[in-house]
């Protein structure tokens, strides 16, 4: 299994603010932008229940339908129904190890893009699902390399 243990674990909330310090439950940030810009040695993001929607909860639209990269080992985890909607086809990137688990990946192109070009990550989408992408996938994996 991908999880790591020994970093900082970090929340938010569809309805979190960007300037609480996203450390408990009582005080969630609002985008994973808010909580990789703000909160050093992230290691797992707790999604507390609701629908989050791309361009307000996962990075901030200026950086446009390429959406921004994590390039950091990653574990996204859902508490209740958790739906990433992508409106706006921002997608998620991972670029490092990745553990989803209990979140459901709605709409755009390509909404979760994981790319392990010549690299040995790890993914794992445990109880996720993806659903209504436009035209594109609504998981895209690019690359990677065997693993021993």
């Amino acid at each position: 299994m991908v999880k790591v243990t020994n970093g900082v674990i970090a929340y938010m909330s569809p309805n979190g603010d960007n300037a609480n310090d996203g450390l408990t439950m009582l005080t969630p940030k609002k985008s994973i932008y808010g909580v990789l810009n703000s909160i050093e040695n992230v290691e797992t993001i707790i999604f507390l229940e609701g629908e989050y929607v791309s361009g307000v909860n996962y990075f901030d639209s200026a950086f446009g339908q390429q959406g921004q990269v994590i390039n950091q080992p990653i574990n996204f985890i859902g508490l209740g129904k958790v739906i990433f909607n992508n409106l706006n086809n921002y997608p998620i990137k991972f670029e490092n190890s990745v553990y989803c688990e209990n979140i459901h990946f709605k709409g755009g192109n390509n909404c979760v893009v994981v790319n392990h070009s010549s690299r040995q990550y790890y993914s794992v989408f445990n109880h996720c699902t993806f659903s209504n992408s436009y035209t594109l996938n609504g998981l895209a994996l690019l690359g990677g390399l065997g693993c021993d």
